[in-house]
């Protein structure tokens, strides 16, 4: 987002006064907008009535969304009542701070450290929230290992087409295909076959993309195919052991 200059919109003669209010509005949306941490902000009746880009991110609700829920509505537990009367302990003691799980719109939840401080102006209440760090570490690793199983799956998917593709041409005996290939050509044909693709490959051999094409492109006119699954299948038939 940017943050306009307010004298653009300020006819001549306004006083300095008039227009450092104007730069402070700006710097404080500018602010709300680009927080890191979460940000929401609630009225008396404990209904949120704005939340910055970090909240949506944190709660995976959309500001509109969010906008249409009470503060316990992203607890962990359904317990309006509890939470009703935590929230009138709050604005009688002005602040609020520790942990707090965020229930996220998928179901999920999120440990957070939180601070609240009610009547930032009169009767709207604001809440700053970040994940602690051990849930950031967790989320970091559950991420890796969704990778690592779609990788997986990918793989067996591949070399399941792979013996259907032979299934259908039949594994014909015969000189060894991979004659014409050199030893990288080689490499990057197997990790074709285990369902990479090419950045992937560029990646665990240290190849920039652009090489890795260039070899595919070569090696899939040596081989006289097309498509990476023909390559799969011929590592299929072929039965190469795979590198040490």
């Amino acid at each position: 987002m940017t943050v306009e200059d307010p004298g653009a919109h300020m006819a001549p003669g306004r006083d300095s006064p008039h227009r450092d209010a104007c730069l402070l509005q700006h710097v404080n949306h500018a602010l709300f907008e680009r927080a890191p941490d979460a940000i929401l902000l609630a009225n008396d009746q404990a209904r949120y009535v704005d939340a910055n880009p970090a909240a949506c991110e944190l709660t995976g609700y959309s500001r509109d969304e969010l906008l249409e829920l009470h503060v316990w509505d992203v607890a962990p537990t359904a317990q309006p009542q509890a939470m009703q009367q935590a929230w009138q302990r709050f604005l009688r003691r002005g602040a609020s701070s520790g942990e707090f799980v965020v229930r996220r719109k998928d179901g999920s939840a999120v440990e957070t450290e939180f601070r609240a401080v009610a009547h930032v102006v009169p009767g709207i209440h604001a809440s700053f929230l970040r994940p602690n760090g051990a849930h950031k570490a967790q989320a970091v690793q559950a991420a890796q290992q969704a990778r690592d199983q779609e990788r997986a799956r990918l793989a067996l998917l591949f070399q399941d087409s792979a013996r259907h593709l032979l299934r259908q041409l039949g594994a014909n005996a015969g000189p060894d295909p991979l004659a014409p290939l050199s030893e990288q050509e080689r490499r990057i044909l197997r990790l074709i076959a285990a369902g990479q693709t090419n950045r992937q490959i560029a990646a665990e051999l240290g190849l920039s993309p652009n090489t890795v094409k260039d070899h595919v492109s070569h090696l899939f006119r040596k081989l006289h195919i097309t498509r990476r699954s023909e390559a799969a299948a011929i590592i299929v038939q072929q039965r190469l052991p795979s590198e040490p």
